[in-house]
């Protein structure tokens, strides 16, 4: 899939599973897991303003997915028209789209969800003393937290759960 194969939502949706069906753990996927976290974010925009959708499609989307505490933090008029004023928010599509502005704009602003990487000794075999150093093996994962409210959320599930949303949405 080249870049100018993304031409639809549904295309966009496809890069994010890709990806995310490649990701792995045990190596470093910071890149990965950004260019996910910049998609997911620009999908929310690419499915309520695809002029192909049906308009009450779109505003199911647009209110399901809404990434925002409230109505008045969104900036968008074309948003606005489509949404219920009592719309609540996707706390998961709200994560992405903090993470995705700090990003953006490379400063941390104090909304933006606390992101923790660690890189965790998972699995070790052999020892310093049979063999030398060279029987010592084992693998690192690495694990993406961040924090939402009171909660510390895995980044890969979150966003496995989000794709799954859109996915059956």
């Amino acid at each position: 899939m080249g870049i100018l194969s993304l031409t639809s939502p549904q295309d966009l949706l496809e890069k994010c599973e890709k990806e995310m069906s490649s990701f792995s753990s045990v190596e470093f996927n910071d890149y990965q897991l950004f260019n996910v976290i910049f998609s997911l974010n620009h999908l929310y925009e690419w499915a309520y303003k695809d002029k192909n959708m049906d308009p009450q499609r779109a505003k199911i989307i647009a209110e399901h997915f809404f990434p925002f505490e409230n109505i008045s933090q969104c900036h968008c008029d074309t948003l606005k028209k489509i949404i219920s004023n009592d719309v609540k928010t996707n706390p998961h599509q709200m994560a992405i789209r903090l993470l995705s502005n700090k990003q953006k704009h490379f400063t941390k602003k104090p909304n933006t969800p606390a992101l923790k990487q660690t890189k965790v000794t998972t699995a070790v075999a052999g020892s310093m003393c049979a063999g030398g150093v060279n029987a010592y093996a084992g693998y690192s994962k690495f694990i993406y937290e961040i924090k939402l409210e009171s909660d510390t959320v895995d980044l890969v599930d979150l966003i496995n759960s989000l794709i799954n949303d859109w996915r059956n949405i």
